[in-house]
């Protein structure tokens, strides 16, 4: 309903969930995000789809705009990070007379950032929580001497994990890593959203990108297919992870092999 609106007001809509294809999220959907200007999200609910495109969108710096339903008392995607520009609307017709006003309103843009990408850099996008899988895969990350670690560690508030903060650090980075986590913690589905948005971010921005998902976790949206591993122990965590940060040094990142070698 809403892209047919937008249409009506000369505002061409892209609707990826009309477009599904095997393949779809790195070839048509995001393909589409790069060519329009401005990407306007569905955020009231945590749903990683979304988030993932909007992170997407956001690291490819273009407008991103949470649409938010006013109807609902708690919108508790609204704590994903909050310095996003939000509409709230009550009604369609609100968000088709009120986005233009939202896309002119100033707002941070990753463009603005002045960082130089270190490519013997590796992120991990922490999920902010405390459980043997996270030690296990922070132990394997720290111990890879052929990167450099770093991490912030993810909550869903707390000034060390601002849109600003996560921005430079993935814009820094040379290598991203990700953790989604399994159904049976709290706010589950807030984490996931807020990691899916990081990694969409990192994905944009074109850096070799690993997003980890333990086979308890419910299926995952079709938009992460590509880029997920799955493992059921511990011991598989360890071995996925260094067995694909061997493969992104030794031949996705020559830079990294010059520099592994000396």
């Amino acid at each position: 309903r809403v892209a047919k609106g937008l249409t009506l007001i000369e505002q061409p809509a892209y609707a990826p969930h009309q477009h599904y294809a095997t393949d779809y999220i790195t070839c048509f959907v995001c393909r589409e995000i790069r060519a329009r200007p401005t990407h306007l999200s569905e955020g009231t609910e945590p749903n990683w789809n979304v988030f993932y495109e909007a992170g997407y969108a956001f690291g490819a710096n273009k407008v991103e705009i949470m649409a938010e339903d006013a109807n609902v008392d708690l919108v508790p995607s609204s704590a994903i990070f909050p310095e996003l520009l939000r509409l709230r609307y009550h009604y369609d017709t609100d968000i088709y007379q009120k986005l233009p006003e939202a896309i002119a309103t100033p707002h941070f843009s990753i463009g603005n950032l002045p960082t130089v990408p270190d490519p013997e850099r590796l992120y991990f996008v922490d999920p902010g929580i405390k459980s043997d899988v996270v030690r296990a895969l922070k132990y394997v990350l720290g111990r890879f001497r052929r990167l450099r670690y770093s991490e912030t560690e993810g909550t869903l508030s707390g000034s060390r994990t601002s849109l600003q903060s996560e921005s430079y650090e993935l814009a820094a980075a040379g290598v991203v890593v990700g953790l989604l986590i399994p159904r049976n913690y709290v706010d589950q589905h807030l984490v996931n959203s807020r990691t899916c948005f990081l990694i969409g971010m990192a994905v944009a921005l074109e850096k070799p990108t690993l997003l980890l998902m333990p086979d308890q976790t419910i299926p995952g949206p079709a938009d992460l297919e590509l880029l997920v591993r799955r493992f059921a122990t511990i011991e598989t965590l360890k071995a996925t992870t260094l067995s694909w940060l061997t493969g992104v040094v030794n031949q996705d990142r020559p830079a990294l092999r010059r520099a592994s070698a000396s």
